[in-house]
């Protein structure tokens, strides 16, 4: 799933990259209709504070009107005459249309206002609008026309390209397609823009810890103002402060890519993100305190730190993508790429007042970078997702490990309990019961029957002196039950062999229990009916006990295996323990015995364990 989502997210930026580079090209006309551009004009520059216009001074000018810094200096306005044919040869569906200029003006037809405000005062910004006047055929005479663009300007802002004269119709063709790459567009653009920085900034209110997040909706954020650039006409503040905080933006849109680059992969190279605070710093002083008329060029020298920064975070992916084998690195390079390369579109625009490439270019990166932006928004909810599927698995599995903490603690305060009731009944048993064996002993008629007295009282004081706790170790219950059955034998006057084993493995208490109750038939078999002389009792533990009792008695003779009620009542409480039993007779007389029951854990698993 993750390989399909990569491999969509690159579709996605090459479609992109694609897709603007194509309309970035849309407004260029169909070369079959390409109408007439009007180099030949004549120009008029005066000043809108002082009011007067010298009616002689026309200059004539083949190409674009271009202000330069003498002309900055004086004058803030200009009038630029063209002359046309008579209406028999323009027709009465002509048109006149100002594809580029900067930054407002009106048209007149012969002394008439037929396009444009009524004033040219506050100057609006309609840097990206184009202005398109039908002439209107009862204002057209027979002879000559004269058609005069009153053009108002800022300090280095200010030119006109040659204006297109022709078929209203086509014309208009034009107008639509590049008003609607051009401004209508850039409104789309910046409500994405807009909804990007929201997304941003609520994924890191999700997950504040991650910064990468945080980062990318600052830098989606600072993109908003030069989306909005092109689309405002009228400003709340003067164009110098408006300059800055475009060319800033723009800045800051680069340097917190940098950042965003560091969290995201997870580098760590704070030179680099000082390095780049100090460029963004000196950058935006530098605007703030450049003159309007040198804006235009020195910004673009200024931006080629921003340019640096992506060249920057283009060669990191690049690296990441091939050491350490990012697929998502590889995808973030391309992207940074098509950001790279529609800035370099744009900075040649912006230094350029070419007819020929205007004609088929506009500008770009306003359209480019909130598209690629929305690209790298893709990768980080998809990143989300795949944390949030982690983090609500690894819930579940931590439910689920407490879920069952919970029932085996449970469980052990089941067990305590019953061992707690256990260990009190076993107190009553020796307290009262034991106390009347023990008359019975001392009131008892003959020696056999103060002899099953004695043994009771034995039975009664054993099972009390097991242990109430869940578990023991299999070393304590050998020892316990060693010294128990040595006493016991040497009363019938039988030697015990019973080797001392250690171990660290751990008995049940019902194990304890039945294994205890286990030997002492034995011995009782033996002390009753073999007429043995010797005992012998050996014991292995590893992944199940397996103890062998072997006498030099009569052996089995005609029994068969398991016969009488002791041999039966071991054989239940093995089964009881998922155990086994076998009788035969021993190669050198006597019977043998071997058992063996499953041992569950040792102490240290036992030490362990939750």
């Amino acid at each position: 799933m993750y390989k399909l989502h990569t491999r969509l997210h690159c579709a996605l930026a090459v479609v992109l990259s694609i897709a603007i580079a194509g309309i970035s090209h849309a407004a260029a006309s169909d070369e079959g209709h390409a109408p007439l551009l009007l180099s030949q004009s004549e120009v008029q520059f005066f000043s809108s504070i002082e009011g007067q216009i010298d009616a002689d001074t026309w200059v004539s000018v083949n190409g674009p009107i271009l202000w330069n810094r003498d002309l900055y200096a004086r004058f803030d306005s200009a009038r630029i005459r063209y002359q046309l044919p008579g209406i028999a040869q323009l027709g009465d569906q002509s048109a006149f249309y100002l594809w580029r200029y900067s930054m407002n003006a009106r048209i007149y037809l012969n002394g008439t206002l037929v396009a444009g405000g009524d004033s040219l005062n506050p100057v609006a910004r309609n840097l990206h609008r184009p202005l398109l006047a039908r002439l209107d055929s009862s204002l057209l005479r027979n002879e000559l026309n004269e058609i005069v663009v009153e053009l108002r300007v800022v300090p280095g802002y200010g030119y006109l390209l040659p204006p297109a004269l022709g078929d209203y119709e086509l014309l208009l063709v034009e107008y639509k397609a590049r008003y609607f790459n051009q401004i209508t567009l850039s409104w789309i653009i910046l409500g994405i823009t807009l909804i990007i920085a929201l997304l941003g900034f609520s994924l890191w209110m999700f997950d504040r810890n991650n910064k990468s997040y945080l980062y990318f909706s600052l830098a989606a954020t600072s993109w908003t103002v030069y989306s909005i650039n092109p689309v405002i006409q009228d400003l709340s503040v003067s164009i110098e402060v408006w300059q800055w905080l475009l060319h800033t933006g723009i800045d800051v849109f680069s340097v917190m890519f940098v950042f965003f680059n560091h969290r995201y992969f997870k580098l760590t190279r704070y030179r680099t993100e000082i390095a780049s605070l100090v460029y963004l710093v000196c950058a935006s002083t530098v605007y703030a305190l450049l003159p309007m008329e040198a804006f235009a060029q020195t910004s673009t020298l200024v931006h080629l730190g921003a340019f640096a920064c992506w060249l920057y975070c283009i060669g990191t992916t690049l690296w990441l993508a091939w050491r350490v084998k990012r697929k998502d690195a590889l995808v973030f390079s391309l992207t940074y790429a098509v950001i790279f390369g529609l800035g370099v579109h744009d900075a040649l625009l912006n230094t350029s007042v070419s007819e020929s490439l205007w004609l088929s270019h506009f500008f770009a990166l306003n359209l480019g970078a909130p598209l690629v932006l929305l690209s790298v928004a893709v990768q980080l909810i998809w990143q989300l997702r795949r944390a949030t599927v982690f983090t609500e698995t690894s819930l579940r599995d931590a439910t689920a490990k407490l879920e069952e903490s919970f029932n085996l603690r449970e469980k052990l305060e089941r067990e305590s309990a019953a061992s707690e009731e256990r260990a009190r009944i076993y107190r009553d048993l020796h307290d009262d019961v034991g106390a009347k064996l023990l008359d019975l002993v001392y009131l008892a008629t003959d020696e056999k029957q103060a002899e099953i007295a004695r043994e009771a009282i034995q039975d009664i004081r054993s099972i009390a002196s097991i242990p109430v706790e869940n578990t023991a170790l299999l070393s304590d219950w050998i020892a316990r039950t060693r010294l128990e059955s040595m006493q016991r034998i040497q009363k019938h006057g039988l030697n015990l062999d019973w080797p001392i084993v250690t171990s660290e493995h751990l008995l049940t208490s019902r194990q304890n229990y039945h294994l205890t109750h286990i030997v002492r038939e034995l011995i009782s078999n033996t002390l009753k009916h073999a007429d043995a002389k010797n005992i012998w009792i050996t014991i292995v533990a590893a992944d199940r006990l397996t103890m062998e009792f072997v006498d030099d008695g009569r052996g089995l003779e005609d029994k068969k295996e398991g016969a009488g009620s002791g041999m039966a009542g071991i054989k239940r409480r093995l089964n009881e323990l998922q155990g086994t039993v076998e009788w035969r007779d021993h190669d050198s007389g006597g019977v043998c015995v071997v058992l063996t029951v499953p041992l569950t854990q040792q102490m240290e698993n036992f030490l362990q364990a939750p």
